[in-house]
């Protein structure tokens, strides 16, 4: 072997071993050993919490504005204004008070008549100032509604926003609509406007109106979407 084979001097000289015995002779190296199991994945995180507009909270007081009714400076009127909870039914009124701050209306066309629960009554306001109703306790709201008046359909709010409080102080918006096609039709309760928005500024809101529900698209963080709420079952 020493005859065929570098000395230990030429080897460090050379930087190789090059001895033919050893490298014919040499013995395969070992496969490499399979990589361990890998750790099966993390669980996933859980879905973040639902921000604000994911779901309506709960609050006392709820103001409705009429921005624009059908014919310009006619004043505003409805028979009747309803709320719904999260699955449609309609909200008790129950020892719930309307106001109208800034309104002229007539003493029997008050914003009491609002919420007496008769079709036959109405809240009229020459002004069309804001009808605020105030619910004995906080309560969840999904959506609301409004029924037409007797007569006047220059009156009928086709325009408007509902804000929500809990001190009379701080309002924010739920819902706006613009340009809504408000029934001609008499003692008729339009379909709900659902709630759409809390604590973000929306930035367009327009309805589009199909028989049986109201088709609100809606923006919340300038993501629009379409949801549908089925009307109430009013009498």
């Amino acid at each position: 072997l020493s005859q065929h084979c570098p000395s230990f001097k030429q080897v460090a000289e050379r930087g190789t071993w090059d001895c033919p015995e050893l490298v014919h002779s040499a013995p395969e190296p070992p496969p490499p050993s399979p990589p361990p199991d890998l750790p099966p994945p993390a669980a996933s995180a859980a879905p973040p919490a639902p921000v604000d507009g994911d779901a309506p909270r709960p609050f006392q007081h709820y103001k409705f504005q009429v921005i624009a009714t059908r014919t310009p400076g006619s004043g505003v009127q409805i028979s009747e204004l309803l709320f719904v909870d999260l699955a449609g039914n309609l909200l008790s009124l129950a020892g719930a008070t309307a106001s109208n701050p800034g309104g002229h209306h007539e003493p029997s066309e008050g914003p009491e008549t609002a919420i007496d629960g008769t079709q036959y009554s109405k809240w009229f306001d020459l002004n069309c100032g804001p009808l605020i109703i105030s619910f004995p306790s906080a309560v969840q709201v999904g959506g609301f509604s409004f029924r037409t008046a007797n007569d006047c359909i220059e009156r009928d709010p086709v325009s408007f926003n509902m804000s929500v409080s809990s001190d009379l102080s701080s309002w924010l918006c739920f819902s706006r609509t613009f340009g809504y096609p408000t029934t001609l039709a008499r003692y008729e309760c339009v379909p709900t406007t659902r709630h759409f928005y809390h604590g973000h500024h929306p930035q367009l809101t327009t309805a589009s109106i199909d028989p049986n529900h109201a088709v609100i698209v809606c923006a919340i963080r300038n993501v629009k979407t379409a949801s549908t709420f089925p009307r109430p079952e009013l009498t």
